[in-house]
């Protein structure tokens, strides 16, 4: 970070910073190592703490965002000469931002704060990596937070953190996760499942996943699926809770339809501030794949000034908790189901399904 402030001539408060940094540090250590819940006044300082790291370095974040800004500006006009000079060196600043420091204490503190407000809550929380190979099959990893996030900034001009895994970090960033005593045969069908259903996402060009209902007669049905991620987060699901026993079917599309329907349709918008998106017994999942962000950072600054609030207790903490949940939606929902006469819309999405191996489409 000194590399930067000096090049730029910019002044931080490293004393503030480092004890604030230092303080969540220890005090999330301290609740991952030993299993000992903080004090509530040992939240309330870690929250102050936390606003004081965002304090100092909000200036540093701001002015990166407005050049970013400036940029977009600089990029629609006909720019001359002086404008072109000013466009290159703001290149080179956000380039050497990005790199500063600044954004990776920003979010370690983030990241701290959160796992102290779980140790709090008495409860633990695991990060899960759904990768996928390069034969379109996935696998569940722990990772590394430090060495998977990729700082950038979205279309918005604003700073962002991906995970972002290349040849580069995946030895570093992942670890393969293990389970005992799973069931072999339905592991396989369901990872032939997850990838032919990303296969048929991903051909639709319309968000679409399509599959023969294997009620008879067969039907087709059609859902619509937010995002690919959606996707990825059903296949954790069904690892996370050992339910690969629901696709021991040697049918594909009974398996797709399992899928589908069981565990796709209910993924939800709930934010994942104080809980995962895969919840078993005591443990919280975030389930996370290629270049999805980390939680806004908006929102633990706002849980931040909540927990400061004098009034505040670990009641209206849960409370808080239990009102994200109360505001989840479901995201993905069934938009059709055709017999034997199939509109138009859908009509390439059938030919791609029938094209491919081992799958017959009957009318």
């Amino acid at each position: 970070m000194s590399a930067f402030t000096e090049k730029y001539g910019i002044s931080i408060d490293s004393s503030t910073l480092n004890e604030a940094q230092n303080y969540l540090t220890e005090v999330a250590a301290t609740g991952v190592q030993s299993a000992v819940k903080p004090t509530l006044e040992q939240l309330k300082a870690a929250a102050a703490s936390y606003k004081n790291v965002v304090e100092v370095l909000s200036v540093q974040v701001t002015n990166f965002e407005n050049i970013l800004k400036r940029q977009k500006a600089l990029r629609k006009a006909s720019a001359s000469y002086n404008e072109l000079d000013e466009y290159i060196a703001n290149r080179t600043y956000v380039s050497d931002f990005l790199q500063s420091g600044i954004p990776q204490s920003l979010y370690q503190a983030t990241f701290d704060f959160q796992q102290i407000v779980n140790n709090f809550l008495g409860q633990k929380v695991q990060t899960i990596f759904v990768y996928e190979n390069d034969d379109g099959t996935p696998d569940l990893y722990d990772i590394n937070e430090e060495q998977i996030l990729n700082f950038d900034y979205s279309s918005r001009n604003k700073l962002v953190a991906r995970y972002q895994v290349n040849n580069r970090n995946f030895q570093s960033a992942l670890t393969k996760f293990t389970q005992d005593n799973v069931n072999e045969v339905g592991i396989s069908n369901l990872k032939n499942t997850y990838k032919e259903s990303m296969a048929r996402f991903r051909a639709s060009k319309v968000k679409r996943v399509m599959w023969l209902n294997p009620e008879s007669p067969p039907k087709w049905r059609i859902m619509k699926v937010s995002a690919a991620g959606d996707i990825n987060e059903a296949y954790a699901a069904v690892v996370l809770t050992r339910q690969e026993t629901l696709f021991l079917n040697s049918y594909l599309e009974t398996n797709i339809d399992t899928f589908m329907m069981k565990f796709v349709h209910y993924v939800d918008n709930i934010s994942g501030l104080l809980q995962g998106d895969v919840s078993v017994g005591n443990t919280e999942y975030a389930i996370k794949s290629a270049n999805a962000s980390t939680l806004s950072l908006v929102q633990v600054i706002n849980l931040a000034n909540m927990i400061m609030q004098e009034d505040f207790n670990e009641d209206k903490l849960k409370e808080l908790k239990d009102w994200y949940a109360s505001k989840g939606r479901i995201r993905n929902k069934l938009v059709n189901s055709l017999g034997n006469t199939v509109s138009k819309d859908v009509q390439e999405l059938m030919n791609v399904i029938e094209s491919w191996e081992g799958v017959t489409v009957s009318s």
